[in-house]
């Protein structure tokens, strides 16, 4: 009886942190590409001025936008990412590479071609995030 319970305790422990990890990753799957989006936007700033303040003041301007235009999108990506993606393609470079086409379109939608270059360099940046933690998590309750 007694080690019944410690399985039961052990399945709950293992479910909780399971859940914490799924939260996490969604949590970071929706914040992520604007502030990631912001930041490539600010470093091409900095390429074409030349200056580095300009890092620093987009950095202070572009996410509140960025979450502005794509926040929604950067949401229903992380759901998908999370319950549909990450669960069901086994092949790591595919799973990024659905991330990079939804940026891309994201991106598209908002500002053309140089967002679907943005969007997807973005995508790729935090698709290849949440696939590592996703696959840090998986192996870790195998």
């Amino acid at each position: 009886m007694k080690e019944m319970t410690e399985v039961r305790n052990t399945h709950m422990v293992n479910k909780n942190e399971r859940i914490k990890a799924q939260v996490k990753r969604v949590v970071l799957a929706a914040l992520l590409p604007a502030l990631v989006g912001s930041m490539l936007m600010s470093i091409l700033g900095v390429f074409v001025t030349g200056e580095l303040a300009i890092f620093a003041k987009g950095m202070l301007m572009f996410p509140l936008f960025a979450y502005y235009a794509v926040g929604l999108q950067s949401i229903v990506y992380s759901v998908i990412l999370e319950f549909i993606i990450n669960p069901y393609i086994k092949n790591h470079l595919l799973a990024i590479a659905a991330s990079v086409l939804f940026g891309g379109l994201v991106g598209g939608m908002q500002f053309a071609f140089f967002g679907v270059i943005l969007g997807a360099l973005t995508g790729a940046i935090v698709g290849a995030y949440i696939r590592q933690l996703y696959r840090q998590a998986t192996q870790s309750t195998q």
